[in-house]
């Protein structure tokens, strides 16, 4: 009786977790405004550094990510083997 009652909570789990898959499945209507104003807020952003060109930060803007902010400015006085990970 006990491996029938286990075999039926089983049955009722599996069930229970493919209607959630089909519930989860559905097209959300999502809609973005093109219109929306993006705040102007600069932030940086760190290059990898290679023995040809040094570690840089850069500036950018959230209006627009894909343009710097300013020239690079390169990271200098580093000693043989220190690298810049994180600012």
């Amino acid at each position: 009786m006990n491996i029938k009652l286990a075999k039926a909570k089983i049955l009722i789990v599996a069930l229970c977790v493919a209607l959630g898959s089909l519930n989860a499945c559905k097209e959300d209507s999502l809609s973005l405004n093109p219109t929306i104003t993006k705040p102007g807020l600069n932030f940086v952003g760190l290059t990898n550094g290679t023995t040809a060109i040094p570690s840089q930060i850069i500036r950018y803007n959230s209006g627009n990510v894909n343009q710097l902010v300013g020239a690079p400015m390169t990271i200098t006085n580093l000693q043989t083997g220190e690298t810049i990970v994180a600012i």
